[in-house]
């Protein structure tokens, strides 16, 4: 019982901090500390605190990282990726797999996540990043969340001037590719 009440403090404290940062941002207060850091250096960091979880589904991580230096809010960026990272291992099932891959497209440095989890249906993926919005085949206790992850993403992805967008189909997992200008 202690571990549960642990875990639900943890994931009401959380989501405080969540709704704090959506009321900022929806309030067009985003305050961006810009550096430049090596985004595959992040990922790879971020994969090895999840490391356990990996280990515990069976799940497969496929990384094809190309070095990059980016400049921007390094963490906002890391939100960003922890918070896709998280979505792709909370959705994929036991033995699935969960690829990560950045690359270069123009001026656009690109990172994709893509997972072989549940999917989403099509009349869906325009209103996941809707603020509390939570697909049909994602509420469950299970699998938990508060609906507001995705709506912090596109936003802090947008503050970087960049776009996020996600192809999916039900049963076959969900890629979302966001691309930032270098």
């Amino acid at each position: 019982r202690l571990i549960s009440c642990q875990e639900e403090i943890t994931r009401l404290s959380k989501l405080v901090g969540d709704l704090e940062q959506l009321t900022q941002i929806e309030n067009d207060y985003i305050p961006l500390e810009l550096s430049e850091f090596d985004v595959s250096e992040s990922i790879q960091k971020i994969i090895q605190r999840f490391e356990a979880e990996f280990k515990a589904q069976h799940i497969h991580v496929h990384l094809d990282l190309r070095q990059q230096m980016l400049l921007a809010d390094k963490d906002k960026m890391t939100q960003i990726l922890i918070n896709l990272i998280s979505n792709a291992l909370k959705f994929t099932p036991q033995e699935g797999s969960i690829r990560i891959k950045t690359y270069e497209e123009g001026n656009q440095f690109v990172f994709q996540i893509k997972d072989s989890g549940i999917g989403i249906a099509a009349e869906e993926q325009r209103l996941i990043f809707e603020r509390f919005y939570r697909t049909d085949l994602s509420r469950t206790r299970a699998t938990g969340g508060s609906g507001i992850g995705l709506t912090i993403v596109k936003r802090l992805v947008e503050a970087h001037h960049g776009q996020i967008h996600v192809e999916s189909e039900l049963g076959k997992g969900a890629e979302f590719t966001v691309s930032l200008p270098q």
